[in-house]
């Protein structure tokens, strides 16, 4: 399954956040893998709290950081598809 503008999007609750200076560390309880974000991913992660439509996260995205829109949303769907297959987030049913 892949994520759409329509789709709900949320944190996967076998992952585990801290923020150390200015990157969120990820760790994956289950696999037991760390990952880093960087001080954009680090607000789409911040954004994943509570479950959130994708269309308005791109909608926030755009107005945070007033870039061109297709870009936002094509970057942003590429680090969405990599924390989804990287089992970080889930699709909300």
């Amino acid at each position: 399954m892949s994520i759409q503008e329509s789709s709900v999007i949320l944190r996967s609750d076998h992952v585990l956040s801290t923020e150390i200076d200015d990157e969120v560390v990820l760790m994956h309880t289950k696999n037991g893998q760390y990952y880093g974000l960087d001080a954009i991913s680090g607000y789409i992660w911040q954004k994943l709290e509570a479950p959130i439509l994708v269309s308005d996260l791109f909608s926030q995205l755009i107005q945070e950081y007033q870039e061109e829109e297709e870009r936002i949303r094509l970057d942003s769907l590429r680090l969405l598809d990599k924390m989804l297959t990287s089992k970080l987030i889930e699709i909300k049913d």
